[in-house]
């Protein structure tokens, strides 16, 4: 395994044109939804790993392929358009998103949670009010295909803002990405904008 250090401006060089449907082991910073926000900034971010997230696997295609379907027809993602089969792009923000997806029952694994730039666990979290009701009682989401696809082989999907990836490991190497900021606080307001123009498209 080679390990290979890059800036995001060559993570989009080396992704953008990749076409191969393989397994990606993922690291990166992502706003936690369950919390609150304040001005439009999530209060809690966490940093997370997907050992297993799958690159270059077409929506439709798995939802016709997993549920039987023939005839399904893939509505257009939302504040986003597509660059490539791996990269998408945020219309308001103009920032870069990799396209990824992972099966249901493989779990994120969630390496830390930061408050302000601080490192805390749910508890504290909890302790200081940051959670919206809905963490307490989270709720069912359908599954892919607007249903179609069962529970047993629900899978879903994932766009991740370039400059938020830490680390991504495919096609047999592992890039560490150096120009990922040092402080959350920049990056929480950084991604934050982009949350709110998604929202707007």
């Amino acid at each position: 395994m080679k390990n290979l250090k890059v800036t995001v401006t060559e993570l989009f060089a080396l992704l953008v044109n990749f076409t191969r449907s393989c397994t990606a082991n993922v690291t990166y910073l992502v706003p936690d939804r369950r919390s609150k926000t304040v001005k439009g900034e999530f209060m809690v971010w966490r940093k997370v790993n997907y050992p297993t997230a799958k690159l270059n696997h077409n929506y439709t295609n798995k939802v016709k392929t997993l549920s039987g379907s023939t005839d399904f027809v893939a509505e257009a993602p939302r504040g986003k358009e597509r660059i490539s089969s791996t990269i998408m792009r945020s219309l308001k923000s103009g920032l870069y998103l990799l396209d990824m997806k992972r099966l249901a029952n493989v779990k994120a694994i969630v390496i830390a949670l930061y408050h302000n730039g601080v490192e805390l666990t749910a508890k504290d979290a909890e302790a200081l009010d940051l959670w919206k009701p809905s963490y307490y009682a989270p709720s069912k989401p359908s599954t892919k295909g607007r249903g179609l696809v069962s529970e047993a082989d629900d899978f879903t999907m994932l766009t991740v803002t370039l400059d938020n990836i830490i680390s991504i490991k495919f096609d047999g190497t592992n890039y560490d990405v150096v120009k990922v900021p040092e402080e959350l606080k920049s990056l929480e307001a950084e991604f934050n904008k982009t949350i709110e123009a998604d929202k707007e498209a």
